[in-house]
């Protein structure tokens, strides 16, 4: 998962089905902090029964959960 820096030199998670033309509906990039993908991942893992070899996989889908949650909240709002 590729992920660039700003010009502050924080990480900034790709905004997904975009190419960086920006979209209006949102207001900017999606970011979320590693920290709630970590939660979600590990949430995720542990509601599947904890299974082996899984954590890349649990890791990209709670991101784009993450990542499609702050879409919707920002669209809505």
């Amino acid at each position: 998962m590729e992920q660039r820096r700003d010009g502050t030199g924080q990480r900034r998670n790709p905004s997904p089905g975009t190419s960086g033309g920006g979209d209006s509906a949102f207001a900017g990039p999606v970011t979320v902090s590693e920290h709630l993908i970590a939660e979600r991942a590990h949430a995720i893992w542990r509601h599947e029964g904890c299974p082996e070899g899984r954590d890349r996989h649990n890791w990209i889908r709670a991101w784009w959960e993450l990542v499609g949650e702050e879409a919707k909240r920002r669209h809505c709002s």
